[in-house]
């Protein structure tokens, strides 16, 4: 690290109204960033932001622009306390009430989901990556019956009243247009 005349602290139990002092970090790479354009540090001397050991959930992008770079004599710079383990983090922590179904299944209730209309395809519990359900579910035993797919048992009939009017649709059958498929549990 080059010698600097400011160094600010970022943790994840800061806050951004404090002055990025270690004693009193900040909480954001984007209060920093922020702290920085607002005091016009970067325009008279470099800047180091040290951000401390832990995961930090960016609801939003963390955009850096030409003034947020410094100069070549005085930079800006981010980085990870030496030593610490930082992790930036697109997804959203999830406040989880885990409770055991059935056959080693977990379970929960997340109101995001349900009232709020979170969509998401991948969960991680404790940093390692989840299968979510799914039907029908794979056996590696048996993969002709059960391949993780649905598979069709035929186009819906032209003559029937279509089940998914929308021009948009987004399943397709090889020789017809969006109107979807006949679905035989037998068959899956």
């Amino acid at each position: 690290m080059m010698n600097k005349s400011l160094l600010l602290h970022v943790a994840i139990d800061g806050n951004d109204g404090n002055p990025g002092t270690q004693e009193s970090p900040l909480a954001t790479l984007a209060g920093a960033r922020d702290a920085i354009r607002s005091r016009g540090l970067g325009a008279v001397q470099g800047v180091d932001v040290m951000v401390h050991e832990g995961t930090y959930y960016q609801e939003e992008p963390f955009i850096l622009g030409p003034d947020d770079s410094g100069s070549e004599q005085s930079p800006i710079t981010y980085q990870a306390q030496p030593g610490e383990v930082v992790t930036l983090s697109g997804g959203k922590k999830l406040d989880c009430n885990w409770q055991a179904y059935r056959d080693g299944i977990m379970m929960c209730h997340l109101p995001e989901v349900s009232e709020q209309g979170l969509a998401f395809s991948q969960l991680f519990v404790n940093g390692k990556r989840q299968i979510l359900a799914r039907y029908p579910n794979i056996d590696p035993m048996d993969p002709a019956k059960y391949s993780g797919y649905v598979l069709p048992a035929g186009e819906i009939p032209r003559e029937s009243i279509d089940p998914c009017p929308d021009d948009h649709a987004d399943m397709t059958f090889s020789s017809g247009p969006p109107r979807g498929i006949l679905f035989d549990p037998e068959r899956f």
